[in-house]
């Protein structure tokens, strides 16, 4: 579960569309990259300030973003590799 508390006009933007603003879409991917066990994952959506629509979900599946996070995963690993080569560089003796 991710939680959002967003200003009401993103969030009414959000409820209406059910679709989740670009910024946050790394967010939810990230949470499939990081576990490969996880199946589903829940954003969660809180303005208290609205009424009648202050709580709502929306649900992903690893199918729905399979790809990209393979994508990613390769990626951070191709960056955590030259991390680890730009670190045992500057601390050779």
């Amino acid at each position: 579960v991710e939680a959002k508390c967003l200003s009401a006009a993103t969030h009414i933007e959000i409820y209406l569309t059910k679709a989740v603003p670009k910024e946050y879409e790394f967010q939810v991917k990230q949470h499939f990259a990081v576990n490969p066990d996880l199946r589903k994952m829940h954003l969660v959506f809180y303005n208290p300030l609205l009424k009648s629509a202050d709580f709502f979900i929306i649900e992903y599946s690893r199918a729905d973003v399979q790809a990209d996070v393979e994508a990613m995963v390769e990626h951070q690993k191709m960056m955590l590799g030259e991390v680890d080569r730009i670190v045992a560089e500057m601390t050779a003796l």
